[in-house]
C-alpha cells in the first residue's frame, strides 16, 4: 500500500517529486498506509496531509528543503526542546530532516478557535482561555528555568530591527500594495516616529522565550488538553508578545472586558520572574503596545499572502484586526496623532 500511497502523493503535490523520497524509510516498515487526505494548510508553505494505517492515523508534514529553509530543522529541534520541559507538542513518529518530511501525531481537527466557536456562555468562553494563559505562563517558566542556548530561538530577539521591519512590511504590503496608498513624506516619517517610539519601549522590557504565533488557530484541543502547533519561529520577546498573540487574536473577538479580565488573570499568576517586578500598570502598558505592534504587523502578514499567493483566506481578519489596535491606541493621547495616521490611510 506504500508505493501507491507515495505515488498518489506526488500526483497532489508536484514538488515532492523533487524530493525522491520513498516513504517507506520514514515508516520503516511498521505501518502501511491504508489511505491518503490532503489537510487544509495554514500561512505558511508547509503541506499537511492524513495518513490512515489500519489502526492508526497520522499528519504528514511536508516543510520546504533543507537546502532552502531552515524550518524542518527548526520545527524538530523546538519540538523535542519543548518535550524535554514537559509544554506539550505533537510527538514526532518518523522524521526525515533532510527531505523536510515529518510524520506527526494526529492532533485531530479541533482547534481552540473552533471550541471556543461553539461555546455557549462566556463562562464557558472564559475557560478556555484561562486554560490557555496557563499553559502560555507554564511555557514561560519552563523554558526561562530551561534556557537552551543551542536553539535559535533563545538567540534570535524582537529587537527595535525586527519589529520596525515587521512595522515597514505592513506600510508595503498592505497600505502601499494591497490598498494602493500613496503615502506622503511626513505621513511616511508620522509613521515612522511612532513605531519606533512603542518599539523602543517593548525592547526595554526584560525577554522571555516567545512561541511568536500563539493563537487559538495554534492551539489544538484534544480531550482536556492544549497542544502547541506552529512552535519553530520562536524567539525571545517581551513576555505580553504571546499573551497578546492570545487576547488580542485576529480571528476570535473578546470584548474589552474580556481582554482586561485575561490580562489581569495571566498577570496574577505570571510570577516575579517572568514578570520582572513591574507594576500591573506598567505590564498593562507594555501589553497594550505590545498589541499594537502585533496586530499590525498581522495586517501586513494577511495583505503579503494574498499579494505573493493570491490567497484571499486571511482579508477577512484585516477589519477585526485593524479595531483591535484602533481600539488601544484610542486610550492613549499621546498616540492619537498615529491613530489618526492609520485611520487616515485604512478608512478613506
Amino acid at each position: 500500500m506504500i508505493p501507491k500511497f507515495w505515488d498518489y502523493l506526488l500526483s497532489q503535490d508536484k514538488e515532492l517529486k523533487l524530493k525522491n523520497i520513498d516513504l517507506t524509510k520514514l515508516f520503516s516498515g511498521r505501518e502501511e498506509v491504508e489511505s491518503c487526505v490532503a489537510l487544509t494548510g495554514d500561512a505558511s508553505n508547509r503541506k499537511y496531509y492524513r495518513l490512515h494505517t489500519k489502526g492508526n492515523s497520522y499528519v504528514l508534514m511536508v516543510t520546504p528543503p533543507q537546502d532552502e529553509d531552515q524550518t524542518g530543522e527548526n520545527f524538530f529541534n523546538t519540538c523535542n526542546y519543548l518535550d524535554t520541559i514537559e509544554v506539550r507538542v505533537p510527538k514526532i513518529e518518523h522524521s526525515c530532516l533532510k527531505s523536510g518530511l515529518f510524520i506527526l501525531e494526529d492532533l485531530g481537527d479541533d482547534t481552540l478557535l473552533k471550541v471556543l466557536a461553539g461555546v455557549s456562555s462566556e463562562k464557558e468562553e472564559a475557560h478556555w482561555f484561562h486554560k490557555a494563559i496557563e499553559a502560555l505562563i507554564l511555557f514561560q517558566h519552563r523554558s526561562h528555568a530551561t534556557p537552551n542556548l543551542d536553539l535559535p530561538g533563545f538567540n534570535l530577539h524582537f529587537d527595535n530591527e525586527k519589529l520596525m521591519w515587521e512595522i515597514e512590511n505592513t506600510i508595503e504590503q498592505f497600505f502601499i500594495v494591497h490598498l494602493n496608498r500613496k503615502i506622503g513624506t511626513k505621513s511616511r516619517a508620522l509613521l515612522t516616529k511612532e513605531f519606533t517610539r512603542i518599539c523602543s519601549e517593548l525592547t526595554a522590557i526584560s525577554p522571555v522565550l516567545a512561541h511568536r504565533d500563539f493563537h487559538t488557530r495554534n492551539l489544538m484541543v484534544k480531550g482536556d488538553e492544549l497542544i502547541f502547533i506552529d512552535f519553530q519561529d520562536a524567539r525571545m520577546g517581551p513576555p505580553q508578545y504571546d499573551l497578546a498573540s492570545l487576547i488580542s487574536d485576529s480571528y476570535f473577538q473578546l470584548s474589552d472586558q474580556g481582554k482586561l479580565d485575561m490580562i489581569h488573570y495571566y498577570y496574577e499568576r505570571a510570577g516575579a520572574d517572568i514578570l520582572g517586578g513591574g507594576s500591573q500598570d506598567a505590564f498593562v502598558r507594555g501589553y497594550d503596545l505590545m498589541a499594537v505592534q502585533r496586530n499590525f504587523k498581522a495586517i501586513g502578514t494577511f495583505a503579503s499572502i494574498y499579494n505573493r499567493r493570491s490567497d484571499e483566506r486571511y482579508l477577512k481578519y484585516i477589519g477585526n484586526t485593524f479595531e483591535n489596535l484602533r481600539r488601544v491606541l484610542i486610550r492613549y493621547d499621546e498616540f492619537s496623532d498615529l491613530r489618526k495616521a492609520l485611520s487616515n490611510q485604512y478608512y478613506f
